[in-house]
């Protein structure tokens, strides 16, 4: 993993929160996370952290999700592959992994959306394609 990572968003995920400070929270932490793989940042814990499995072209676009909890949602004793919750944040990476997408933040309903999903696939393939 490169020394130097670079977060950005898309509208989609700017768009989720309406609280500047706890997006940018977020985005500070997710940047924290993947830069030392302490999955334990200032206010959120980033649970488990997977590919998703469909549709097609989201599986093309090569798109993540880690699941976001709080410190009450969260059990220590767990791995982190074992904390989940019914929110998570899609995101995608460019080849070498020095620059992240934040496509949103999803729940898992969200997810059983194919618009929503299509979409999201759609951002990452530009985000690809650029980076």
């Amino acid at each position: 993993m490169p020394d130097d990572i670079r977060i950005i968003s898309t509208k989609p995920f700017r768009d989720s929160f309406t609280d500047d400070v706890a997006r940018d929270s977020v985005k500070e932490s997710f940047l924290e996370y993947k830069t030392t793989n302490n999955n334990i940042q200032d206010g959120w814990i980033f649970g488990r952290d997977v590919p998703y499995h469909r549709p097609n072209a989201v599986l093309q676009a090569e798109m993540q999700h880690v699941h976001l909890l709080t410190v009450d949602s969260y059990n220590e004793d767990k791995q982190q592959y074992n904390n989940t919750s019914d929110y998570h944040l899609a995101y995608c990476f460019n080849d070498d992994q020095s620059i992240y997408c934040l496509l949103d933040m999803l729940t898992h309903e969200d997810t059983e959306s194919m618009d929503i999903m299509l979409n999201l696939a759609e951002l990452a393939e530009r985000f690809k394609t650029h980076f």
